[in-house]
């Protein structure tokens, strides 16, 4: 180490806290002074410090004074303990849990990068292994939270499933792996707590049976001339769906709703489906001639056979009609020169594509909707749950000859695609065009 021409006049290693006065002052600290080298007159400017006994575990500060009573210091720890688990979430035995709230496990000491996150933490449910992703979290490099204390000093091993969520209402088994994490004082954790490397950590949960799962790309925007088709999927955990029914009224009305059965598309019962089953269901609102001129606002309710319900938006209940719907303003006088196709084909796996017929200036949107009508435009066609056109497309800065293109899959004969764009920016109004397939 260079002095920069004032030379050492003291090395001292110290056990502690030290005194951060001038000398090494053991009253002024609680320092440990395990070793000192003083060297006299001439002073060297430079020299190499080795101390070669074991240092038992601690904090430890290296102190260097220079020939004017300069110091500079170092501060080191010595830590051969192993790595602890001091928590898990969900906690053993924990009920209800969540079937997407994450596994946690909350360790003492950092881990070493270079351990395989994924072999060192599985989750079972009986004899099957739950396909998922565990990765380590070090929350003072990050300065986040990661395991829900308050604090970000943690160190965590976070897994979560492939699929997004657990099964519902099962008993899941956790089993992490003292031997497959290295800590990075290179012992290996201690999964078992018994104060030594190794050993696995095994505990059990059960989580809870959600109410069913409404999915639904809520629409805002609709031509006021169409019926309005209403499709949706309702996904049903350890229980049937006995309900599933979509109500709408006049927007900012308050006044009660009017209720349609949702139907499953593939032409069955609600009553056929069995437990954990997903519906694609659908029902049409009559636009036009209902009062609905300043728009409609509308909710997809379900309910299965645990009694559990659930609501798109969430929190309404057809009981109480509590909470809005989803607004939908209604357009009219649609311009439909605005949008151009290719022309028709008689094909039953059909490719329309499309072009604007003006300019638009950058940074304008459109929204884009398609669905398949029958001819007389009374009900949204299926026949398959995928049958329909992609719901919406975001398009920004679509100009003339600017094709998109919707890919009804196997739309059959005598059926009507309706394409409908709404402009947003500086360019205001909607068009509409149908489009026959024979």
């Amino acid at each position: 180490m260079e002095i920069y021409g004032l030379g050492i006049s003291l090395i001292a290693l110290m056990r502690g806290s030290p005194g951060l006065d001038s000398s090494v002052d053991m009253e002024e600290g609680t320092a440990e002074l395990i070793d000192e080298v003083v060297f006299p007159s001439p002073l060297p400017a430079s020299y190499e410090y080795r101390y070669t006994s074991l240092l038992d575990d601690g904090e430890y500060y290296m102190t260097v004074f220079d020939g004017a009573g300069n110091m500079t210091m170092t501060h080191f720890i010595v830590d051969r303990s192993v790595c602890k688990v001091t928590g898990v979430s969900p906690a053993q035995s924990a009920v209800d849990v969540a079937i997407t709230a994450p596994i946690t496990v909350t360790l003492d000491k950092a881990l070493s990068t270079l351990n395989y996150w994924n072999g060192a933490l599985n989750v079972y449910d009986g004899g099957q292994q739950v396909v998922g992703n565990a990765e380590y979290l070090s929350e003072p490099e990050l300065h986040l939270d990661q395991n829900g204390d308050g604090d970000v000093l943690d160190y965590v091993l976070r897994f979560m499933p492939s699929a997004g969520t657990f099964p519902a209402g099962k008993d899941l088994r956790v089993s992490l792996y003292g031997y497959s994490l290295l800590g990075l004082n290179g012992r290996y954790l201690d999964g078992d707590g018994d104060g030594s490397e190794g050993g696995n950590k095994n505990w059990t949960f059960k989580t809870t049976v959600p109410a069913p799962l409404i999915a639904n790309n809520l629409i805002s925007n609709a031509p006021a001339e169409l019926v309005l088709p209403i499709g949706t999927t309702i996904q049903s955990f350890n229980a049937s769906i006995s309900r599933a029914e979509l109500y709408y009224r006049p927007v900012n009305s308050y006044q009660f709703y009017t209720k349609l059965d949702l139907k499953p598309m593939d032409g069955s019962l609600l009553s056929s489906k069995g437990y954990g089953a997903s519906v694609v269901c659908n029902a049409t609102i009559p636009v036009a001639g209902v009062g609905l001129a300043n728009g409609l606002e509308y909710f997809i309710y379900a309910e299965d056979s645990n009694g559990k319900a659930s609501s798109l938006p969430v929190g309404i209940s057809p009981a109480g009609y509590v909470g809005l719907g989803q607004k939908v303003l209604l357009y009219r006088e649609p311009r439909q020169d605005l949008l151009m196709s290719d022309g028709s084909r008689g094909n039953d796996i059909y490719n329309l594509s499309f072009r604007l017929t003006e300019d638009l200036a950058s940074g304008h949107t459109v929204d884009l909707d398609a669905y398949a009508m029958n001819a007389d435009f009374t009900a949204r066609v299926f026949d398959s749950p995928s049958a329909q056109v992609r719901d919406v497309t975001q398009v920004a800065g679509l100009s003339t000859g600017n094709e998109r293109s919707i890919c009804p899959s196997r739309i059959k004969e005598d059926t009507v695609v309706v394409v409908t764009a709404y402009l947003f920016g500086n360019y205001p109004g909607f068009f509409c065009s149908k489009y026959k397939c024979f």
